[in-house]
């Protein structure tokens, strides 16, 4: 009856969290030190939001079961969720040290530890504990590089881009991360972080087109707003823009435009970027009437710069050259 009770919890846990709790209790009255069923009626205390009595959950199922590393992931999370991190970064040491006693299973181990250490690195940031963030980092890197995976390398490259703003660190580490899987979102990427964070447009230039041209080679389309070929398209024109090369940048943007097709449900506003992007390049070449075409179909899609965009057609109609700001 206790494992009737437990499977059926298991399979509603999902759609109906409260019957399932009422599963768990039953599984765990009928045998008190299943720290299974205590995990299980956890994990949907954490569905409802109830941290708190997902920790005490969590904490006696640690009590029957203390080297069930599942069991202390699972209450860290509940202590991140009630901002309770050094007891959470404390659960995950100690996670680590049970997994470290691990017998080794085909770089399973490897890949658990490196996980393990990519979290309490988060968790050490939450604490502004820098340096110790970066030494779990560097511990995943290390456990990865066995592998030839590149999940901790991508995390150590944002702690360094968007955490310490350590950015002769994370152009290291996407040089190691191209060099190990040379693919058309690691182009793009390492091309986002050159334009934005180095401002260094010719290099940026370089990986924008080695992802364009990867993603064309998969058969990508330009319409799908997220993909690495619009997305790299955008960033290229943009430094074809900051580089004076608008002839190129008005190549691109008119690429975008013309395989974007207008959402149904009116949220057009990456399009209408691309038109008033595209209008200032042709503002720039001279044809003041295309220009001002642009800017009025990007008003017309949505645009929240609009008194920017009505006074450069106003200028446009006046013969004006305006002040142009690229965005």
């Amino acid at each position: 009856m206790t494992n009737d009770a437990l499977e059926r919890g298991k399979e509603r846990y999902a759609s109906e969290p409260e019957l399932a709790i009422n599963d768990f209790t039953e599984a765990i009255h009928a045998k008190p030190n299943d720290s299974e069923a205590f995990r299980w009626r956890a994990i949907t205390y954490m569905q409802l939001e109830k941290y708190s009595n997902a920790v005490q959950d969590y904490t006696n199922g640690i009590e029957y079961n203390p080297k069930d590393t599942n069991l202390l992931i699972g209450r860290a999370k509940a202590y991140r969720e009630l901002r309770e991190y050094q007891k959470a970064v404390e659960d995950i040491e100690q996670a680590i040290k049970v997994e470290q006693e691990q017998p080794s299973e085909d770089g399973f181990k490897d890949f658990a530890l490196a996980n393990l250490h990519i979290e309490c690195a988060k968790v050490y940031v939450q604490l502004r504990n820098y340096t110790t963030a970066e030494r779990h980092l560097n511990e995943a890197v290390q456990l990865e590089a066995k592998h030839n995976q590149t999940s901790a390398l991508e995390a150590r490259i944002e702690f360094y881009r968007n955490t310490v703003k350590n950015f002769t660190k994370a152009e290291l580490d996407f040089n190691e991360l191209i060099h190990l899987t040379d693919t058309k979102d690691n182009r793009f990427g390492r091309g986002e972080f050159l334009r934005e964070d180095k401002q260094d447009y010719h290099r940026a230039i370089d990986d924008y087109t080695k992802a364009v041209k990867m993603a064309q080679a998969d058969g990508d389309s330009v319409s799908d707003i997220w993909s690495p070929l619009k997305r790299s398209l955008d960033g290229r024109a943009t430094c074809y823009m900051n580089t004076g090369q608008h002839a190129l940048a008005l190549a691109d943007f008119t690429l975008v435009i013309e395989a974007s097709q207008e959402d149904t449900w009116g949220d057009n506003k990456n399009l209408s970027y691309s038109y008033a992007n595209r209008a200032l390049c042709y503002a720039i070449l001279g044809d003041a009437e295309k220009a001002i075409y642009d800017f009025e179909r990007a008003l017309e899609l949505g645009n929240d710069r609009v008194s920017e965009i009505q006074a450069n057609i106003q200028q446009l109609k006046k013969s004006l050259k305006p002040k142009w700001k690229f965005w």
